[in-house]
């Protein structure tokens, strides 16, 4: 009978199932949907293949930004799903040179790709790339 776990042994002499429980787990949490999953298959691709593409909005806090590009018009949507106001920066592409808030007409500057932004929580904010 073919076995399909990683059949190394552990120090305890147990065999491991540890690879494909973990590929079970992302697989499943993609499926529904998490971002669990999603961080787990990110971080397994930059371990693994060099020069991995990054995205072209990034956030180094809690901050999850979601750029929606057009030919003429970009828009960027800021989530904040933590049960605090957030601040951190924001990576954009090259290019841009103010953002503004859809909801407020508050304008930001960007400076060296990045804008520095509060979230309140458990909310979205919307901003007009320019």
């Amino acid at each position: 009978m073919e076995n399909h776990f990683d059949s190394k042994l552990e120090p305890n002499g147990a065999v491991s199932c540890r690879r494909f429980l973990q590929g079970a787990g992302a697989g499943l949490s993609l499926t529904l949907g998490e971002n669990g999953g999603t961080l787990i298959l990110e971080t397994a691709l930059r371990a693994t293949i060099p020069g991995f593409v990054q995205p072209p909005v990034s956030s180094s806090g809690k901050l999850r930004p979601r750029p929606i590009q057009a030919s003429q018009r970009s828009l960027l949507a800021v989530f904040n799903e933590t049960d605090q106001t957030q601040t951190a920066p924001i990576s954009l592409p090259a290019g841009y040179r103010r953002a503004s808030d859809i909801y407020s007409g508050k304008e930001y500057g960007i400076t060296a790709n990045k804008m520095e932004l509060s979230v309140p929580f458990r909310y979205v904010s919307v901003f007009n790339l320019e």
